[in-house]
């Protein structure tokens, strides 16, 4: 391949991560209801793009905080399909502060005429579109002055999160809709990096517990 393409490629695929901070430090810049909520639940549930913007009313249970994921929106022919793939049919759990911003959100729908559960979680009537998604995100992390990444970076961050607090492959691959060997390949460097935490954790704890017996022993 040319020296071009092979850049293209390398950008292309590098995963880039935010942290909570990073995440908190964004969404503080990001005004619109409808968007806000929209960053909140890829960053929070790790759905895709399209199993976003598919997302209807019906599909919502706020009493048990959950989103169905059954469908998704396909932006080159704009239509709604099933998933690809039997995975991709989830059931995922929200945490409080996307119920909550979700369920302001279709409370403040209920004023349009024509709302139903078949409306649009992110849009009511009509989608919201990849490029304005973009243009918020790209607009909200130069006032927050945190980088910009790929929409797409917010599943991979998802994930980070879910590594971070010891979530295995099995349990990250049924909330994201993926196989395990699909977890595994995307992410290995990540359960890697895990380890090395894990350690420290139990190196500090080993610590810890040797200073409580040395210290008995001085007692006694």
């Amino acid at each position: 391949f040319p020296s071009h393409d092979i850049n293209h490629y390398v950008v292309k695929h590098e995963m880039m991560i935010w942290s909570v901070d990073e995440f908190n430090r964004f969404i503080e810049k990001v005004n619109d209801p409808i968007y806000s909520a929209a960053f909140k639940t890829l960053y929070w549930c790790g759905l895709r793009k399209g199993e976003l913007f598919a997302l209807t009313v019906r599909d919502i249970d706020l009493k048990r905080s959950i989103i169905n994921v059954n469908k998704t929106y396909d932006h080159v022919n704009h239509i709604t399909t099933t998933p690809k793939t039997l995975n991709s049919n989830r059931v995922v759990t929200m945490p409080k502060e996307v119920s909550q911003a979700i369920g302001q959100l279709l409370e403040s729908y209920k004023q349009y005429d024509g709302f139903s559960v078949d409306s649009l979680v992110f849009g009511v009537n009509k989608h919201i579109t990849s490029t304005t998604l973009k243009r918020v995100q790209e607009n909200a992390c130069i006032k927050s002055g945190v980088r910009i990444i790929r929409i797409h970076d917010l599943r991979h961050s998802h994930v980070s999160l879910l590594v971070s607090m010891g979530f295995n492959p099995l349990e990250i691959a049924k909330r994201l809709g993926h196989t395990v060997e699909m977890v595994n390949n995307t992410y290995s460097h990540l359960f890697t990096n895990s380890q090395d935490t894990m350690i420290d954790k139990l190196n500090k704890l080993q610590r810890e517990s040797q200073k409580k017996i040395d210290k008995n022993r001085i007692v006694n």
